[in-house]
């Protein structure tokens, strides 16, 4: 059967595009060959004149297919090689979905009370010290929105391409499922050429996809951030005293006014600093048990990964099986 080529000497003026049906714009603005169509015989002259008059010398008209024989034997040597083709189709399994501390951005929070609020006894400041790191780091309320928006971030930006099952690029099932179309599309346009319109071009529609409706691994994927609730790296951390060590306590005496036969009155006051860092020690143990856990959280992602394309696979298989069945049921018929 007769394509069109287009080589790289196109500059996207879309001249053919506008004179030729059998041409289409790609994602970089340049012409290509529409896969599944092959030029008719009178079709030939407009397409053999659009090849001439392309001002970048881009366009050739040039013979393709996979057997010189012709009619039903061309018909049946284009299933087999199409049989072929899909056997060799590998799903591959996946072992880079990198879970890097080093990505991950952490807030240090601020205390607006260190070294400015004043306490009446050194106690009140040891309680308000701890009170302050507990509400900044070292509670449930503190420290799992941070855990909680690292692995939404990780989910989003690394595995969203396992779980994400829309019929669009960026996910790992549509590159497969494209790549079966193109094939489709080929042995229908050179099986139309040996027998004319008996295959209808439905039979190149094609679109495999898991769900979580259907496979738990999906729904695994799609929910993966709840895993920051049992990750481990919380009982990384050093105790909650280690940190409160990094802690100082000032008192100072602060003029309150004259008493009896002015004299001055002063009263002592308390305040606390130090807690900056006891924050960043904090930090940087969360980064660093965030790290000592990583490989079990990454580890886990690409057990789940692996799990939802192996039964990806075994559903394209069965899909692709069934195209081959009506396929030769067709021409066969």
């Amino acid at each position: 059967m007769k394509v069109l080529k287009v080589n790289e000497n196109c500059n996207g003026c879309g001249m053919c595009i506008m004179n030729c049906n059998y041409l289409q714009e790609n994602d970089d603005g340049n012409a290509e060959f529409i896969i599944g169509k092959s030029i008719s015989d009178t079709d030939m002259p407009t397409v053999s004149k659009v090849v001439e008059e392309c001002p970048c010398n881009a366009i050739s008209i040039v013979e393709e297919g996979i057997t010189d024989k012709s009619g039903l034997e061309g018909a049946k040597e284009v299933i087999k090689k199409l049989k072929k083709q899909m056997d060799d189709i590998i799903v591959k399994r996946t072992d880079d979905l990198i879970f890097n501390a080093d990505n991950f951005f952490i807030d240090f929070p601020v205390s607006a009370k260190e070294c400015v609020v004043d306490y009446s006894s050194e106690s009140q400041a040891r309680s308000a010290a701890r009170d302050e790191f507990k509400r900044l780091c070292y509670s449930e309320s503190a420290y799992r929105p941070i855990l909680k928006r690292l692995f939404v971030e990780y989910k989003v930006n690394i595995l969203k391409p396992y779980y994400d099952c829309s019929d669009t690029e960026g996910n790992v099932y549509y590159n497969y499922n494209k790549q079966v179309r193109d094939m489709l599309k080929r042995a229908y346009a050179e099986i139309k050429s040996f027998i004319g319109d008996k295959i209808p071009e439905s039979f190149t529609d094609f679109s495999v996809y898991p769900s979580s409706a259907n496979d738990i691994n999906i729904m695994m994927l799609e929910k993966f951030d709840n895993r920051s609730t049992n990750s481990g790296i919380i009982g990384e951390l050093s105790s909650f005293d280690s940190y409160m060590s990094e802690v100082d306590y000032t008192d100072y005496e602060e003029y309150v006014g004259e008493g009896k036969f002015g004299r001055s009155k002063y009263k002592k006051k308390y305040q606390f600093n130090g807690l900056s860092n006891a924050i960043s020690e904090f930090i940087k143990d969360l980064k660093f048990a965030i790290k000592l856990q990583s490989r079990d959280i990454q580890n886990s992602a690409i057990e789940i990964a692996d799990n939802a394309l192996k039964n990806f696979d075994k559903k394209l298989r069965e899909e692709m099986k069934k195209k081959i069945d009506e396929l030769e049921r067709i021409v066969e018929g």
